[in-house]
């Protein structure tokens, strides 16, 4: 097979192993070895005599794509070498499990690594093995990542697979999976990490394709969500795909589980740049971003490139950039247009093609700045499937874009003229997802005080029994406490810098329990001077935390799917099995016999937390709960759910549905009942507080209360005054006497 005049010189093939040529020569090469047999041969022959692409061959070979004929000589040629050694192939993977693990007297076991009971290999990656293990101490099922044995000895490898387990561990987020620990048995290194039961994504398009677009939405959202939170440490994955997703519940065809990144094996912080001068672009291919592919600088928007080839996947069920080889698929991801969604699929809207195109740019900077950005317009356009926020077309040429940007305004102007927009306000403002146009409020509630100074996202509100103090609990780490009549801060503490996700004040007015992201439940004496009790250590952060009503048990919900009932003097532990997903709401009755719990599987299960035992399941939303209140005389339940536009109120001793407040589209996030049970309040996704009477179900009033979502709502114990906790970093007291005072 001989080389045409027309092709590269044997220099420029040898520099393009090296990474040394620009970007754009770069793809040129590419596109041409894409269709030169002679060259593919030649660029073999320089990798078989170069040591340098030792890891570059190994990574081929852990590919997902089939065999190919050209590199499997590469790789043959490379190990029959007598100068290099090539420890680790996948078919002494058995012999390798056999010599890590210390053997064992049980047929259900694989055996043990220092601590852990191993039953099964999970899978390989590119930086080792994935064991299913149990944890006999703590008696919960985890995953091990061991680092393989041909890496152990290489100090880059084992300087990338500690950065693995820190990028891991610095994100705590509950679409983020959670690290355990980190050590080394024999020489090899090996992480800890949470284990997630419900497979991938991948495992669910490979049983049934594409998935509802709610499903997409939501995932998309949850994925989002976990992007930032990583984003936000300075970290880019580099690697999202669908086998990275895994699930909090087995797939399955009409709801999938809440979603988990998975594998930072890749992941580096924004400036680090090492691994690019290797020569080796670290990533999928078929997912990864047009500048990743070219070796050029990343920042957080390839990781939005690789969520849209995500959704894209989801909403089709293939990938978008096919290829018979990897250089093909390079080249589709660098140039080509993925086929239209809806050829595939009519069931999804237009909005979110939208959003998958606009992921799908070409040019970071016509993709979304941040990934808050697209978590925001997913649940927006999800709680809103009627109004939904468009975004621009990205594929469309920019002067066709501003084309129609000039003919869209001119005729907003004509209709503005005539009259007509005004009936049509909520539309339009809709489709240019702007604020041109505000819908009134009914009955605006006076702020008192603005509690200001949070390093973060507030996240939880208490008031103390005797109302003079009001807690809040922020992403930052800390928890302040403040004057409850003037908003003046009192003091504050932290706990070790981990999200404080629940706050809850004993009844008695004794401590406050503080639910952490370090996984512990911290004990403070008001107003937080000084801890009355030993921290208890939970299984995963403890997203929501409630006190009985004699202050004997403190009951936790987290994202192992259990609730627990911890008794503080014994300081033992119950567990309530049977929910699927984590606990998003938990809360005792009033007058002790009941505890309520929901899910991110929908469900409301009821316990009597002296026994137990099970008192009935109420199906709330598939989508997940994410609010529940009980009402003072402990006979009506109030619930929202992340799909729900209303809020049910449910008869405790029937367990049937008797009321429906309408919330007109607003996600509820947050709730709870007056002292005197005749009002509810209502925190939104967008920002939103309502007021209700609740024999009426009526609104009393609606007001904005922040930008961005109400994670907490609180009534004072005299009734007057609202707490709430706010996305925009703020704290709020609201005086309710004006609007109490008027009849409904």
């Amino acid at each position: 097979m001989t080389r045409s005049s027309t092709c590269p010189p044997t220099d420029r093939l040898r520099e393009l192993l090296t990474g040394a040529p620009a970007a754009d020569e770069q793809a040129e090469l590419i596109a041409h070895l894409d269709e030169c047999e002679a060259c593919q041969a030649a660029l073999e022959k320089l990798a078989g005599a170069d040591p340098v692409l030792l890891n570059a061959a190994v990574a081929l070979q852990r590919t997902e794509f089939t065999d190919e004929p050209s590199l499997r000589r590469v790789l043959d040629d490379l190990e029959m070498d007598s100068t290099l050694s090539i420890q680790y192939r996948p078919q002494h993977r058995e012999a390798w499990l056999k010599s890590m693990l210390r053997p064992v007297d049980s047929l259900e076991m694989l055996g043990q690594l220092d601590k852990y009971d191993v039953t099964e290999l999970l899978g390989q990656g590119g930086m080792g093995l994935v064991l299913k293990g149990f944890e006999p101490a703590l008696k919960r099922s985890v995953a091990i990542k061991v680092l393989a044995p041909e890496l152990a000895s290489d100090r880059v490898a084992r300087q990338r697979f500690a950065r693995e387990a820190q990028a891991a561990a610095a994100v705590r987020h509950e679409n983020v999976i959670t690290i355990h620990a980190v050590s080394e048995s024999n020489g090899l290194p090996y992480l800890v990490m949470e284990y997630v039961a419900g497979g991938s994504l991948q495992d669910y398009l490979d049983l049934h394709g594409p998935a509802p677009w709610q499903v997409i939405a939501r995932l998309g959202a949850e994925i989002a969500a976990g992007l930032a939170a990583a984003h936000a440490r300075g970290l880019i994955h580099r690697d999202i795909k669908p086998s990275n997703i895994l699930l909090m519940s087995e797939p399955a065809p009409a709801a999938l589980g809440h979603a988990k990144i998975s594998d930072f094996g890749v992941a580096r912080v924004a400036d680090e740049s090492r691994l690019t001068r290797t020569g080796i672009v670290p990533g999928t291919p078929m997912y990864m971003a047009p500048e990743q592919a070219l070796n050029e600088a990343l920042d957080e928007r390839a990781d939005l490139f690789s969520l849209g080839s995500v959704l894209y996947a989801l909403c089709t069920g293939h990938e978008p950039f096919p290829g018979t080889s990897p250089m093909a698929v390079l080249r589709q991801v660098c140039e080509a247009i993925p086929r239209p969604i809806r050829e595939f699929n009519q069931d999804i809207p237009d909005w979110l093609v939208a959003i998958v195109e606009r992921l799908h740019a070409k040019k970071p900077a016509k993709r979304f700045a941040t990934a808050a950005e697209v978590e925001e317009l997913l649940r927006y356009n999800l709680e809103h499937p009627d109004q939904p926020r468009m975004v621009p077309r990205a594929r469309s040429s920019e002067s066709l874009l501003d084309r129609r940007r000039v003919l869209l305004i001119g005729g907003l102007v004509l209709l503005l003229a005539s009259g007509f927009l005004f009936s049509e306000s909520r539309h339009w403002t809709n489709l240019l997802g702007s604020t041109l146009f505000r819908n009134g409020h009914e009955n605006l509630v006076p702020l008192r005080a603005a509690l200001l100074g949070h390093g973060g996202p507030v996240l939880s509100v208490a008031f103390a029994p005797d109302g003079a103090t009001v807690v809040t609990g922020c992403d930052d780490g800390k928890v302040r406490s403040w004057d409850a009549a003037t908003g003046q801060e009192k003091g504050s503490l932290l706990t070790e810098k981990a999200a404080i996700y629940s706050l809850a004040y004993a009844h008695s007015g004794r401590f406050l329990v503080c639910g952490s992201g370090d996984d512990t439940l911290h004990f403070w004496e008001p107003p937080g001077t000084h801890q009355t009790m030993q921290p208890l250590k939970v299984v995963g952060p403890p997203r929501r935390s409630a006190i009985s009503p004699d202050d004997s048990t403190v009951a936790v919900g987290s994202s192992d799917q259990d609730v627990n009932l911890w008794g503080l003097a014994s300081r033992t532990k119950k567990t309530l099995p049977g929910h699927h997903g984590t606990i998003w709401a938990i809360v005792f009755a009033p007058n002790g016999k009941l505890l309520a719990a929901g899910d991110g599987s929908g469900d409301i299960r009821l316990w009597d937390p002296t026994t137990s035992e099970e008192r009935g399941i109420l199906v709330g939303d598939p989508l997940g709960m994410r609010a529940l209140a009980f009402s003072p005389d402990s006979l009506t339940l109030a619930s929202a759910g992340t799909g729900d536009k209303d809020v049910k109120l449910w008869d405790v001793v029937s367990r049937k549905q008797t009321g429906l407040l309408n919330v007109n589209g607003n996600g509820v996030t947050s709730m709870a009942f007056s002292p005197d049970g005749r009002f509810l309040a209502t925190g939104s996704r967008e920002g939103v507080a309502r007021l209700w009477d609740v024999n009426t179900q009526a609104v009393l009033a609606t007001w904005d209360a922040h930008k961005g979502i109400v994670y907490g709502v609180a009534f004072s114990p005299d009734g007057w005054t609202i707490a709430t906790a706010g996305e925009d970093r703020q704290g709020k007291l609201w005086d309710l006497k004006r609007v109490a005072d008027t009849p409904p």
